[in-house]
């Protein structure tokens, strides 16, 4: 039908050496579509990805293509996760998406190694942990984005790819508030880069009952492991970490630091007890909280104002016998907080 499309009379106005070229360029791009429509009856998964593609890769496809790679490998280990552990499943799911993206020799080698990283920019490489979890989404994120919007299109004698395209273009128009114009060449990839996944796996509004068998003979050669691998640790657990450890180290102080902060303490509490009724109690008994804060023990001192304010343990006092670092920290922080009250204070009176 499509190529019968292509075949249509031109315009009388063209010139014969224009007629001759399209009629080369339709005689290409029939071809070229006779091979797709071949590829996608392929079992392999090389093929079908090339045809659903356009039989051409392009770096904006990056996160879909990494998607139906993640898909298609779930596809071929389903009938072995029950034997495995969960640390073997993650594990054996990310290295069979390394095996499928080896057999894209249609993707240049340079690009297909941008495929499996969490972002182009980062060109940090996923983990058997996040591959695991973005596979187990992809499924709920077609159901939630693409099922529930896709009903209006499914109308009887529309071609599966008719129904893709019509979304598609109902989407591009819908988001760019454009009517009435094509929506642009790989518009998809960039904005519904779950679609590719629909397009291959699913049929109308549930997944497609004839697709063609999985091949595992790739799997076969993948080692499973025994033991649990160590995952490198992300970035939010070292903070974390990093924030406990501050917390428990506390401030040394010499003694006649210690004395002069006390009595520090001491005066603020009184300046507040003198403005008992004026400034709301609430307020004072937060004041006041803080300030003790920095009278954590006799021989030790450690004082949060904030995630920002957190001392950090006292070297030694200086070699001169000057103020410690310490003992120069807290006392900025108490001035800060008399002074933010004496601040507050002021707004709330006037």
């Amino acid at each position: 039908k499509d190529i019968g499309k292509l075949k249509s009379p031109c315009p009388t106005s063209i010139s014969s050496q224009n007629l001759v070229e399209a009629d080369l360029t339709n005689s290409r791009i029939a071809l070229k579509m006779v091979n797709i429509l071949k590829e996608d009856q392929s079992p392999l998964f090389a093929d079908r990805l090339s045809a659903a593609i356009g039989g051409r890769y392009d770096p904006a496809m990056r996160r879909s293509v990494q998607t139906v790679v993640m898909y298609e490998a779930n596809r071929m280990l389903q009938d072995q996760y029950d034997s495995l552990r969960p640390f073997q499943r993650k594990s054996i799911l990310f290295e069979t998406c390394k095996e499928l993206l080896n057999s894209l020799e249609f993707i240049p080698e340079y690009l297909r190694a941008e495929i499996l990283y969490r972002t182009v920019t980062s060109k940090i490489p996923l983990t058997p942990e996040l591959v695991w979890r973005r596979m187990k989404v992809i499924d709920k994120e077609i159901s939630k984005s693409i099922l529930s919007a896709i009903t209006p299109f499914l109308k009887e004698g529309k071609s599966h790819d008719d129904v893709c395209e019509d979304f598609i273009q109902h989407q591009y128009e819908t988001l760019s508030g454009v009517q009435g114009k094509l929506h642009p060449t790989l518009w998809e990839y960039g904005h519904l880069n779950i679609f590719l996944a629909y397009r291959m796996y699913y049929k109308g509004d549930s997944i497609d009952t004839d697709l063609p068998p999985v091949d595992n003979s790739s799997t076969k050669e993948i080692e499973i492991p025994t033991e649990r691998p160590e995952e490198p640790p992300s970035i939010h657990s070292i903070r974390r970490k990093s924030s406990k450890k501050r917390k428990q180290e506390p401030v040394v102080m010499l003694p006649e630091e210690r004395m002069s902060l006390l009595n520090e303490v001491r005066l603020y509490l009184d300046v507040l007890a003198d403005f008992k009724d004026v400034v709301p109690q609430g307020q004072l008994d937060q004041i006041k909280r803080e300030s003790r804060l920095a009278l954590s023990s006799i021989n030790e001192i450690g004082f949060i104002l904030s995630p920002s304010w957190v001392l950090q343990r006292h070297e030694g006092a200086t070699s001169q016998g000057g103020t410690s670092e310490g003992y120069a920290k807290t006392q900025v922080s108490l001035n800060f907080l008399f002074g933010s009250f004496l601040l507050t204070f002021s707004f709330t009176k006037h």
